[in-house]
């Protein structure tokens, strides 16, 4: 890790991959992150309240987690069987999916997730899942949506399944429907704030971990006639976009 050779004191982290890492080469430094999963559960937080150790910042966790299989079930009550698509390298995040399970469960819904970072095994893994029967996929930020969206909407497409996923971008290209926080909301609001305290002298361990303030919810128009949506969803939309070319 290159940074370590820079001895900073104060080190901003997109997730806690990178957090884990650097809290483990960089022993003096203290991190402010950015988490799409559960600091407590990934062992990097005692509590949201007072996380304790060297780490504290911003987690979109339980609400994103929560919400996307919430919003799915909203547009097709009748789904049954939900598959996650997420990224292999960040796949401790799921072994302390249990909010996300249970609030699965609740609705009578099975969730089976799909972890990794080929497309080769991605294409292999979902035609099983057909074969098995899916009535509708969650996508996680990662690798593969984040390298080619275009490439993975129409995977998706081709399926004739609803989709909602934590990434914007994805609905821009051709998916159903996507809830994510605000992209730079960490950065704009509570970053600034957060350094200020700790260079004021702030014990990290002692600043609490926030949730974001907003969310989006973007529905493509163009997909959503084709897929059916109702209109009470259409609705609750805050942004209607169109598919854009590559």
């Amino acid at each position: 890790m290159e940074a370590k050779n820079l001895r900073p004191r104060i080190v901003l982290t997109p997730n806690g991959v990178v957090t884990k890492a650097v809290l483990s080469a960089m022993p003096e430094a203290v991190v402010l992150f950015y988490l799409q999963d559960d600091p407590v559960a990934s062992g990097l937080a005692a509590s949201l309240l007072r996380p304790g150790g060297r780490a504290t910042g911003v987690s979109a966790y339980a609400p994103i987690q929560a919400k996307q299989i919430e919003l799915l079930h909203d547009a097709y009550p009748s789904i049954r069987r939900v598959v996650l698509i997420g990224d292999l390298w960040f796949s401790e995040m799921y072994d302390a999916g249990a909010l996300r399970r249970q609030l699965a469960a609740t609705l009578g819904i099975e969730l089976r997730f799909i972890l990794t970072n080929s497309w080769g095994e991605l294409e292999d893994a979902m035609r099983r899942e057909m074969l098995l029967g899916v009535d509708g996929w969650v996508v996680e930020r990662g690798y593969l949506a984040f390298e080619d969206s275009f490439r993975m909407a129409r995977l998706l497409a081709a399926t004739r399944r609803p989709t909602i996923s934590g990434d914007g971008n994805l609905t821009d290209a051709g998916g159903l429907m996507s809830y994510e926080t605000e992209p730079d909301h960490p950065i704009r609001d509570v970053w600034p704030v957060m350094l200020d305290r700790v260079l004021d002298g702030a014990r990290v361990g002692d600043i609490p971990i926030e949730l974001p303030s907003h969310y989006d919810f973007l529905i493509n128009a163009d997909v959503a006639a084709a897929a059916n949506l109702p209109p009470a969803i259409l609705r609750r939309a805050t942004q209607i976009v169109r598919t854009k070319r590559k």
